[in-house]
């Protein structure tokens, strides 16, 4: 059970849009190859890391109370994630059950023995593949949201109304939130979604093809995803 809030095809953070979050439309921004081939290969020796610590534990018949602590709480935070949401679940709420791990992970240095130092060298490097990946997806994601208020701001200063512009998430789920209830004051809207609304003249996009005239773009200066620019669409109704 997943449901990707905070890792995304894209890089970090999911892309709010409507034309990407709800319609599925194929062109999305995808990070480069390398760099989800570097997450999988470090993702592979963490598996790895965990089958040689149960092993260690085996054969020196550790009782430490610190270590199975972090596994009685890495596995009872999980199931308890799996059980309250079952497949709703976002990635964050996976977050206490990895402290639980990294507990569990650190009680095996004694056993480490000669190799304490090559293990140390090793994680390093895996805290600064994870470092940058984090930090350029972090910018990645503020920059197409740059993009997006940018389109907003000038759209507004243009007349178009709040009510009649498909924003996206944090345009129209918080910043144009409607008395409670979102999208519900234009025709055609109040759908289940929390602020998609099919019926609105203008709408920001990263697909132009959705049909709709361009009125304006914005370019996304991203570091790791290969981002098109933003466009702003006004929908013929």
């Amino acid at each position: 059970p997943f449901l990707g809030n905070i890792l995304t095809p894209y890089g970090i953070g999911p892309i709010t849009l409507s034309d990407v979050y709800w319609e599925r439309n194929p062109l999305q921004p995808p990070t480069h190859t390398v760099i989800w081939i570097l997450v999988e290969v470090i993702l592979l020796l963490v598996a790895g890391g965990w089958v040689l610590r149960w092993r260690r534990r085996q054969e020196t018949k550790s009782e430490s109370v610190i270590t199975d602590f972090g596994l009685i709480f890495s596995i009872l935070t999980f199931f308890s994630s799996v059980q309250a949401y079952h497949y709703s679940i976002f990635d964050r709420y996976y977050e206490p059950a990895l402290v639980g791990c990294l507990i569990w992970l650190s009680g095996g240095k004694r056993s480490l023995g000669n190799s304490r130092r090559v293990v140390k060298f090793v994680f390093a490097g895996l805290i600064l593949v994870f470092a940058g990946f984090s930090v350029g997806g972090v910018h990645d994601l503020f920059a197409w949201n740059h993009a997006r208020w940018s389109l907003f701001q000038r759209a507004v200063s243009r007349g178009v109304p709040i009510s009649d512009l498909d924003g996206g998430y944090e345009i129209n789920g918080w910043f144009a939130f409607e008395e409670g209830r979102p999208n519900s004051s234009s025709p055609g809207c109040g759908l289940v979604q929390p602020w998609y609304c099919g019926n609105r003249s203008h709408k920001i996009v990263m697909d132009p093809n959705g049909g709709g005239v361009v009125e304006d773009s914005e370019p996304v200066q991203a570091w790791i995803g290969t981002y098109p620019d933003l466009k702003l669409l006004r929908i013929s109704r």
